[in-house]
Protein backbone atom coordinates (compact mmCIF):
# COMPACT_ATOMS: atom_id res chain seq x y z
CA UNK A 1 0.00 0.00 0.00
CA UNK A 2 1.34 3.43 -0.96
CA UNK A 3 1.00 5.95 1.85
CA UNK A 4 0.95 9.75 2.00
CA UNK A 5 4.68 9.91 2.62
CA UNK A 6 5.44 7.65 -0.37
CA UNK A 7 3.35 9.84 -2.64
CA UNK A 8 5.10 12.97 -1.43
CA UNK A 9 8.52 11.42 -2.00
CA UNK A 10 7.57 10.39 -5.53
CA UNK A 11 6.43 13.92 -6.30
CA UNK A 12 9.24 15.59 -4.39
CA UNK A 13 8.60 19.31 -4.16
CA UNK A 14 10.98 21.54 -6.07
CA UNK A 15 11.94 24.18 -3.55
CA UNK A 16 11.80 27.62 -5.18
CA UNK A 17 10.96 31.23 -4.40
CA UNK A 18 7.25 30.42 -4.12
CA UNK A 19 7.65 27.64 -1.55
CA UNK A 20 5.79 28.38 1.70
CA UNK A 21 7.04 27.41 5.18
CA UNK A 22 4.51 24.58 5.41
CA UNK A 23 5.50 23.20 2.01
CA UNK A 24 9.16 23.37 2.98
CA UNK A 25 8.57 21.64 6.32
CA UNK A 26 6.53 18.92 4.60
CA UNK A 27 9.54 18.25 2.40
CA UNK A 28 11.91 18.16 5.39
CA UNK A 29 9.58 15.80 7.26
CA UNK A 30 9.17 13.49 4.27
CA UNK A 31 12.96 13.25 3.87
CA UNK A 32 13.47 12.20 7.51
CA UNK A 33 11.99 8.71 7.82
CA UNK A 34 12.61 8.53 11.57
CA UNK A 35 10.09 11.27 12.40
CA UNK A 36 7.03 9.76 14.06
CA UNK A 37 5.12 12.79 15.39
CA UNK A 38 5.33 16.58 15.28
CA UNK A 39 4.29 19.16 17.88
CA UNK A 40 2.21 22.17 16.82
CA UNK A 41 0.83 25.12 18.73
CA UNK A 42 -2.12 27.46 18.21
CA UNK A 43 -1.32 30.88 19.67
CA UNK A 44 -2.05 34.59 19.59
CA UNK A 45 0.99 36.70 18.82
CA UNK A 46 1.64 39.53 21.29
CA UNK A 47 4.66 41.74 20.41
CA UNK A 48 7.32 42.28 23.11
CA UNK A 49 5.51 40.11 25.64
CA UNK A 50 7.75 38.56 28.32
CA UNK A 51 6.39 35.08 27.63
CA UNK A 52 6.69 35.75 23.86
CA UNK A 53 3.17 34.63 22.96
CA UNK A 54 -0.15 33.82 24.54
CA UNK A 55 0.01 30.07 24.00
CA UNK A 56 -3.42 28.58 23.64
CA UNK A 57 -3.00 24.97 22.72
CA UNK A 58 -0.11 22.61 22.08
CA UNK A 59 -0.76 19.27 20.42
CA UNK A 60 1.06 16.40 18.76
CA UNK A 61 0.08 15.14 15.31
CA UNK A 62 1.21 12.05 13.46
CA UNK A 63 3.57 12.39 10.55
CA UNK A 64 0.95 10.92 8.26
CA UNK A 65 -1.66 13.51 9.25
CA UNK A 66 0.83 16.36 8.90
CA UNK A 67 1.70 15.31 5.34
CA UNK A 68 -1.92 15.01 4.18
CA UNK A 69 -3.03 17.54 1.57
CA UNK A 70 -5.14 20.29 3.12
CA UNK A 71 -4.04 19.49 6.69
CA UNK A 72 -2.89 22.99 7.63
CA UNK A 73 -5.87 24.74 6.07
CA UNK A 74 -8.27 22.38 7.82
CA UNK A 75 -6.51 22.93 11.15
CA UNK A 76 -6.42 26.73 10.76
CA UNK A 77 -10.15 26.83 10.06
CA UNK A 78 -10.80 25.51 13.56
CA UNK A 79 -9.50 28.75 15.10
CA UNK A 80 -10.24 32.46 14.77
CA UNK A 81 -8.19 34.49 12.30
CA UNK A 82 -6.07 36.10 15.01
CA UNK A 83 -4.66 32.68 15.92
CA UNK A 84 -1.43 31.48 14.32
CA UNK A 85 -0.34 27.87 13.90
CA UNK A 86 3.28 27.33 14.82
CA UNK A 87 5.60 24.35 14.55
CA UNK A 88 7.96 23.32 17.35
CA UNK A 89 11.41 22.12 16.37
CA UNK A 90 11.12 19.12 18.70
CA UNK A 91 9.86 16.00 16.92
CA UNK A 92 9.28 12.47 18.18
CA UNK A 93 11.37 9.71 16.62
CA UNK A 94 9.61 6.86 18.40
CA UNK A 95 11.55 4.72 20.85
CA UNK A 96 14.68 6.80 20.25
CA UNK A 97 13.08 9.80 21.95
CA UNK A 98 13.11 13.30 20.46
CA UNK A 99 15.19 15.20 17.94
CA UNK A 100 14.99 18.71 16.51
CA UNK A 101 14.40 20.21 13.10
CA UNK A 102 16.96 23.04 12.85
CA UNK A 103 14.89 26.25 13.00
CA UNK A 104 15.89 29.82 13.77
CA UNK A 105 14.39 33.32 13.73
CA UNK A 106 16.78 36.01 12.53
CA UNK A 107 16.93 39.66 13.58
CA UNK A 108 19.04 41.35 10.91
CA UNK A 109 16.96 43.51 8.55
CA UNK A 110 16.16 42.44 5.00
CA UNK A 111 18.55 43.45 2.23
CA UNK A 112 20.73 41.76 -0.37
CA UNK A 113 23.83 42.84 1.52
CA UNK A 114 22.55 41.42 4.80
CA UNK A 115 21.40 38.20 3.13
CA UNK A 116 24.96 37.65 1.93
CA UNK A 117 26.22 38.32 5.48
CA UNK A 118 23.87 35.64 6.81
CA UNK A 119 25.01 33.14 4.20
CA UNK A 120 28.66 33.84 4.99
CA UNK A 121 28.28 33.55 8.77
CA UNK A 122 26.03 30.48 8.67
CA UNK A 123 28.36 28.72 6.24
CA UNK A 124 31.39 29.57 8.37
CA UNK A 125 29.74 27.99 11.43
CA UNK A 126 28.49 24.89 9.62
CA UNK A 127 24.83 25.96 9.58
CA UNK A 128 24.59 25.51 5.84
CA UNK A 129 22.37 22.46 5.43
CA UNK A 130 19.04 24.06 4.70
CA UNK A 131 17.23 27.17 3.48
CA UNK A 132 16.69 30.83 4.31
CA UNK A 133 13.18 32.27 4.08
CA UNK A 134 12.35 35.96 3.83
CA UNK A 135 9.82 37.18 6.42
CA UNK A 136 8.15 40.53 6.95
CA UNK A 137 11.19 42.15 8.57
CA UNK A 138 14.01 39.60 8.46
CA UNK A 139 14.57 35.90 7.74
CA UNK A 140 13.92 32.38 9.04
CA UNK A 141 16.29 29.42 8.75
CA UNK A 142 15.25 25.77 8.35
CA UNK A 143 17.72 22.89 8.24
CA UNK A 144 17.12 19.58 6.49
CA UNK A 145 18.98 17.25 8.88
CA UNK A 146 17.61 16.46 12.35
CA UNK A 147 19.67 17.28 15.46
CA UNK A 148 20.01 14.99 18.47
CA UNK A 149 18.19 16.42 21.50
CA UNK A 150 21.35 16.42 23.64
CA UNK A 151 23.24 18.37 20.94
CA UNK A 152 20.54 20.92 20.17
CA UNK A 153 22.02 23.53 22.53
CA UNK A 154 25.74 22.89 22.07
CA UNK A 155 25.73 22.21 18.33
CA UNK A 156 22.92 24.44 17.12
CA UNK A 157 21.73 27.25 19.39
CA UNK A 158 25.27 28.14 20.46
CA UNK A 159 26.43 28.31 16.86
CA UNK A 160 23.46 30.49 15.94
CA UNK A 161 24.45 33.00 18.63
CA UNK A 162 28.03 32.97 17.34
CA UNK A 163 26.89 34.25 13.95
CA UNK A 164 27.01 37.80 15.35
CA UNK A 165 29.48 40.05 13.54
CA UNK A 166 31.82 41.73 16.03
CA UNK A 167 33.31 44.85 14.46
CA UNK A 168 34.40 46.19 17.86
CA UNK A 169 33.32 45.90 21.50
CA UNK A 170 30.77 48.64 20.94
CA UNK A 171 29.78 47.58 17.44
CA UNK A 172 28.20 44.12 17.35
CA UNK A 173 25.79 43.21 14.57
CA UNK A 174 23.37 40.47 15.61
CA UNK A 175 22.30 38.02 12.92
CA UNK A 176 19.85 35.90 14.94
CA UNK A 177 17.23 37.10 17.41
CA UNK A 178 18.81 36.53 20.84
CA UNK A 179 15.44 36.92 22.61
CA UNK A 180 14.08 34.17 20.41
CA UNK A 181 16.97 31.94 21.46
CA UNK A 182 16.19 32.73 25.10
CA UNK A 183 12.53 31.78 24.68
CA UNK A 184 13.58 28.59 22.88
CA UNK A 185 15.87 27.62 25.76
CA UNK A 186 13.06 28.21 28.28
CA UNK A 187 10.61 25.94 26.52
CA UNK A 188 13.15 23.41 25.20
CA UNK A 189 12.21 23.91 21.57
CA UNK A 190 12.29 26.50 18.79
CA UNK A 191 9.00 27.55 17.21
CA UNK A 192 8.18 29.23 13.89
CA UNK A 193 4.78 30.06 12.42
CA UNK A 194 3.35 28.10 9.51
CA UNK A 195 0.31 30.30 8.89
CA UNK A 196 -0.27 33.89 7.82
CA UNK A 197 -3.16 35.67 9.49
CA UNK A 198 -4.07 39.03 11.01
CA UNK A 199 -1.01 41.21 11.87
CA UNK A 200 1.39 38.61 10.45
CA UNK A 201 0.24 39.15 6.87
CA UNK A 202 3.53 38.58 5.02
CA UNK A 203 3.85 35.07 3.61
CA UNK A 204 7.46 33.90 4.20
CA UNK A 205 9.17 32.60 1.06
CA UNK A 206 12.38 30.72 0.37
CA UNK A 207 15.14 33.00 -0.89
CA UNK A 208 18.30 30.87 -0.60
CA UNK A 209 19.22 27.19 -0.78
CA UNK A 210 22.50 26.36 0.97
CA UNK A 211 22.86 23.01 -0.79
CA UNK A 212 22.73 24.42 -4.32
CA UNK A 213 24.15 27.80 -3.25
CA UNK A 214 21.42 29.49 -5.26
CA UNK A 215 19.35 32.60 -4.58
CA UNK A 216 15.69 31.77 -5.19
CA UNK A 217 14.12 35.21 -4.99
Amino acid sequence: MIGVEDNLKKSSVEIDGKTTPYELVRQIVSENDEIDQLCLVAYKYVPLQVDENELNKEFWVSKQNFLEDGFLESLSNKFSKDVQIGLFSRVSVGYEGDKHIPMMDLEISKSRVNLKKIISRFTHLGLNDGWLLETGNSYHYYGRTLIEDDKWISNFLSRCLLTSIVNSRSDIEDIVDSRYVGHSLRRGSCCLRLTTWDDKSFVPKVVYDFKTEKFLD
